[in-house]
C-alpha cells in the first residue's frame, strides 16, 4: 500500500507544503540543540549522532525508510557482543522486546552489534520538529537506561532475567 498524503490547511485555508525530507526535518533539529553531527551520504543521507548519556557514550544512526516515507534512528552500542555472550544477550533482548512499546532491541549473531531502533512512517510532509524530537528523545533515553543492563549481561555479570527485573522495578 504506498502512502497517499492530503495537504493540510493552516488557519487562512493556505495550503502548506512539507519541502524537508524526514532526515532534513530531524537535522534542522539536532542543529538547534547544538549537537555535533557527521552527514552519512553512504547511507542515502543520513546522519550519525554521537551522544552521551548517563550510562555511557554511543552512536545514534538517523535515517530515511521507505522512499523518504518514514524515519528510522538506530542507537548502536558501543562496544560489540563478544560470540559467547550473544546467546544471554539474545535472551535479554526478547525480554526487554515484551515491555518496550515505542523502540526494539536487535542483536547482529554475526557481527555482535547490538542496536536499539524506533521508527515512525511519516507519509510525505508529516513529520513536525515536534513528532522528531519525541522520537529522537524517546530512542535515546531507552537505550541509556538499557545499556547498564545489555552491558551487564554481556559481560556476564548478570543474568537476563535478572536484569530485566532490575530494570522493571527501576522505573
Amino acid at each position: 500500500m504506498a502512502w497517499e498524503h492530503s495537504n493540510v490547511n493552516d488557519s487562512d485555508g493556505a495550503q502548506q507544503r512539507q519541502t524537508q525530507s524526514p532526515v532534513q526535518v530531524m537535522q534542522v533539529l539536532i542543529d538547534g540543540r547544538g549537537w555535533p553531527y557527521t552527514p552519512m551520504p553512504e547511507l542515502g543521507g543520513g546522519l550519525r549522532v554521537d551522544f552521551s548519556g548517563t550510562s555511557g557514550n554511543w552512536a545514534c544512526l538517523c535515517l530515511e525508510a521507505g522512499e523518504g516515507h518514514g524515519i528510522v534512528l538506530i542507537s548502536i552500542c558501543p562496544v560489540a557482543c563478544p560470540a559467547e555472550a550473544r546467546p544471554r544477550a539474545a535472551e535479554f533482548c526478547l525480554r526487554a522486546n515484551q515491555a518496550l512499546v515505542f523502540a526494539s532491541l536487535e542483536l547482529d549473531f554475526d557481527s555482535g552489534e547490538v542496536r536499539l531502533k524506533s521508527s515512525l512512517p511519516t507519509p510525505q510532509g508529516a513529520l513536525t520538529p515536534e513528532l522528531a524530537a519525541t522520537l529522537l528523545e524517546t530512542n535515546l533515553a531507552i537505550f541509556d537506561r538499557h545499556l547498564p543492563a545489555l552491558l551487564g549481561v554481556m559481560y556476564g555479570t548478570t543474568t537476563p532475567t535478572d536484569a530485566l527485573a532490575e530494570l522493571l522495578t527501576a522505573r
